[in-house]
């Protein structure tokens, strides 16, 4: 398989936030994953919700530290789901579906 670049983006619309890959080696709109009210992402007023991209050392030490479900073996970047200074979840396609892996505590 030809490798591609993938897009992934943070979106809000109507107060809701999810996370939109845009899959540069495929046709068709984005796959949306990780729905959340963007009331949940305040503190202090202000909104305080990101992603990173996040590579097989990463996956690995925070599984290592965290467990949670055993990663698949990984090939490609994830995905880090971060509520700033508090907690994340990492999440990594494999075998056609988003898996949730262990993040930051």
């Amino acid at each position: 398989e030809k490798a591609s670049t993938d897009w992934a983006v943070l979106c809000s619309t109507g107060g809701v936030s999810s996370i939109l890959v845009f899959h540069g080696g495929r046709g068709g709109g984005p796959e949306e994953f990780a729905k959340w009210d963007d009331k949940n992402y305040i503190q202090d007023a202000t909104y305080s919700r990101e992603i990173h991209s996040v590579d097989r050392k990463f996956i690995m030490t925070h599984y290592r530290a965290y467990g949670g479900p055993e990663p698949p073996p990984i090939d490609h970047l994830g995905v880090d789901d971060m509520f700033l200074g508090k907690a994340s979840t990492t999440y990594y396609f494999s075998q056609g579906k988003w898996m949730q892996l262990s993040g930051s505590d």
